[in-house]
């Protein structure tokens, strides 16, 4: 009985002992997990921290950007004496009429960059809805004409005319305020002029490795953030069923023809003539050095842009130009938008004067809505509406087989449709604002 005792005593006492040690594991356990959770919320907030600075430092090279005027195609570097672990880089470059910007900021050995497409910003209350160079002729409005917003007029003013029997049926001849234009349009910047220039002249380089061929049908993307990609033709390029995004541009030593079954975004086409099938939908900026010509009811997505910036030695002395092999075909120069399409965007004519010019540069078919802006340094045939401004030099109405000068025909402009947080064309005295982020 008592050897029965004993045994029992010894079971207990080594019971008691095996369960400290076990009570005394989970503590060691559960006091090693919570260290390990103090240590992980530590760090990993530390490094969302680092991510959210790199993030702020990188807006503010956005920022920085848009205030000041920067170098092209080179990069700054902004010091941050206080925090010296802190590091950001800002360039600035062109695609198409707007500023490619990009800042990268690095805390620590956390990166972040952010890229923005930039342009220019006027405040609602300033824009205007008609600039209209001074040439010493009044602004004559025929139809269902209708302007709104702050005109800028010649000094010979505004007048009601007639045309093929039909007067002006509006009531005021603008709606808004009214200035005294002068003899010449508001700047561009130079900088954009010369990059426009140059694509003019034919002077763009690339790196063979990064011309591409993308298969119709699939897509084909590229960041802003990598190195741009090409395509290329000599000839005649024909984009068929392609699906093109990104930092892509087209460029073609003749013409590219774009089908409808092709969708673009955010892609830059350059080429002496360019031409937009009917029901061609996307968002992209087509260069010219001769002639765009856009379908009818087409698309174009914001931020997009028709520009064509004539080659001076293409244009002296000459209103209309020929397609290469083809010298019994003659197409004036200039930017046609077919009926009903839509452009969110800038369409932008400029182009070497010419005399007894009496033929349009830029003409807004019937029906076309252009939320934007239209800038044309010579004659304009607006038949739609612009919910934006226009800038033009001298405006044409074609009409019953007889040309009228600085007419204006069942033209509809008006600055307040325009959304007041537009971001556009680049010019002189203008601030800078976000168009678009990027990717």
């Amino acid at each position: 009985m008592q050897g029965l005792k004993k045994i029992w005593q010894e079971k207990m006492v080594s019971g008691a002992l095996q369960f400290v040690v076990f009570i005394g594991v989970v503590v060691a356990v559960l006091l090693a997990a919570f260290v390990m959770l103090v240590a992980t919320r530590t760090f990993f907030k530390k490094q969302s921290g680092m991510v959210t600075e790199a993030v702020r430092t990188a807006g503010y090279g956005i920022a920085y950007a848009l205030s000041e005027t920067l170098p092209l195609q080179d990069s700054v570097n902004l010091e941050f004496p206080e925090t010296p672990y802190k590091n950001l880089k800002v360039a600035v470059n062109y695609w198409g009429v707007l500023e490619k910007t990009a800042a990268v900021a690095q805390v620590k050995n956390k990166k972040f960059t952010r890229l923005a497409l930039v342009g220019g910003y006027t405040y609602p209350s300033e824009r205007p809805a008609l600039y209209l160079k001074d040439n010493h002729r009044p602004l004559v409005v025929v139809g269902h004409t209708r302007i709104q917003g702050k005109t800028f007029l010649p000094e010979a003013g505004i007048k009601t005319g007639n045309i093929s029997g039909h007067s002006y049926y509006g009531g005021a001849l603008t709606d808004g305020k009214t200035g005294q234009s002068t003899s010449a349009l508001p700047d561009l910047p130079e900088a954009l002029s010369e990059h426009l220039a140059a694509l003019s002249r034919g002077h763009y380089t690339w790196d063979e490795k990064y011309i591409v061929s993308p298969k119709p049908g699939q897509l084909y993307g590229n960041s802003f953030s990598e190195e741009t990609r090409y395509i290329y033709a000599p000839g005649v390029l024909r984009l068929q069923g392609l699906k093109l995004r990104g930092n892509i541009a087209i460029y073609s030593g003749e013409r590219i023809v774009v089908d409808k079954s092709t969708v673009l975004k955010d892609v830059l086409l350059v080429a002496p003539e360019i031409e937009i099938s009917d029901g061609t939908r996307g968002t992209f900026q087509a260069i010219a050095t001769k002639s765009i010509r856009a379908g009818e009811q087409c698309e174009f997505g914001y931020p997009s842009a028709l520009v064509v910036w004539e080659n001076e030695e293409q244009t002296t002395g000459s209103n209309t130009i020929n397609y290469s092999g083809e010298d019994t075909q003659q197409v004036t120069n200039g930017i046609t938008v077919g009926k009903g399409s839509v452009l969110k965007g800038v369409v932008l004519f400029k182009g070497a004067e010419k005399e007894n010019n009496y033929t349009p540069q830029v003409v807004i078919d019937e029906g076309v809505r252009l939320y934007g802006e239209l800038y044309c340094n010579q004659n304009t045939e607006l038949k739609g509406k612009v919910s934006g401004g226009v800038y033009t030099g001298n405006f044409i109405a074609m009409q019953a087989g007889s040309i009228y000068q600085n007419h204006l025909y069942d033209a509809v402009i008006t600055a307040d449709e325009l959304v007041p947080e537009y971001v556009g064309l680049l010019m002189e005295n203008r601030e800078k604002g976000v168009a678009k982020w990027l990717y």
